[in-house]
């Protein structure tokens, strides 16, 4: 089982040094829009669904974590992301570009990023120490998505022209509705 993790690793960082290869643009810095090329991507908001726990998943371990709050329950909301570019983009970013504010300005922030089965939690949500990654590949393309718990990052890459969705999980009130997501290009949208 380790073997096959640290050659997991080995071939992610194979894949993130082909893609990156030949970029003169540096890591994303502290400001809230500059973690990805915007102009790359274009992000469409599809649903927001509530769930009263989520379970996180590592080989064959796993975890089913509830708010640590009570009278709160997860909220997921999906994107659907296209890499509208001709080259391999990527993000990679801490959780405070992303949130949510309700009526009041109360700030909820990102608590994980779910694709499909795969749910990649923030602390106090998860018992992954390691960087723990999932990549989709088809016949034109991929994506990759990971979090790095020792940083505290998200990262999302994707070759040109991928489509694909993932959920930005949230802790909120289960009582309160009129939420805002703030993402970190400036993009605002509304959450009934």
């Amino acid at each position: 089982m380790k073997k096959s993790k640290v050659l997991a690793i080995f071939l992610l960082f194979v894949v993130l040094f082909s893609a990156c290869k030949g970029k003169t643009e540096s890591p994303a810095s502290g400001d809230a829009g500059d973690f990805a090329n915007w102009d790359s991507w274009n992000i469409t908001w599809k649903a927001a669904e509530p769930f009263v726990d989520v379970t996180v998943k590592s080989g064959d371990e796993q975890e089913t974590y509830a708010p640590e709050q009570d009278g709160y329950w997860f909220l997921a909301v999906q994107a659907e992301m296209i890499n509208t570019s001709k080259d391999t983009q990527e993000m990679r970013f801490p959780k405070e570009p992303i949130y949510l504010t309700d009526k009041e300005e109360k700030v909820y922030d990102l608590a994980g990023i779910a694709e499909g089965e795969t749910i990649l939690m923030a602390p106090p949500y998860t018992f992954i120490e390691e960087t723990y990654f999932t990549t989709t590949k088809w016949d034109t393309g991929f994506y990759t998505v990971a979090y790095q718990p020792a940083e505290g990052k998200w990262f999302i890459q994707a070759s040109a022209g991928a489509k694909f969705h993932l959920d930005f999980l949230f802790t909120t009130p289960s009582n309160t509705s009129g939420f805002v997501l703030h993402f970190g290009n400036g993009m605002l949208v509304n959450i009934n």
